[in-house]
């Protein structure tokens, strides 16, 4: 199973030509991309929140507050 993860890896990958690199190296590079997108998000958090926000309602961070009615204006109106 290991071999044939490791072949599919290959394919998506084959469009960079990637040099081997040992096990440190690699953690290595992992850790500073890792570092880096972090770096970024925080950066952009807020062009990259509007964003999804305009574009799915599924992903919108912020909903708008609810309409007050005589039902949730009552904070002794019990649903029951």
């Amino acid at each position: 199973m290991k071999r044939q993860t490791d072949r599919m890896s290959a394919r998506r990958f084959a469009a960079i030509a990637t040099p081997p690199l040992s096990d440190e190296v690699v953690i290595h590079l992992h850790n500073a991309l890792e570092n880096y997108l972090h770096l970024f998000e925080n950066h952009y958090a807020n062009q990259i929140r509007r964003y999804y926000d305009e574009r799915r309602p599924q992903y919108r961070t912020h909903r708008p507050p609810e309409p007050q009615t005589a039902a949730n204006s009552d904070p002794n109106n019990e649903p029951f």
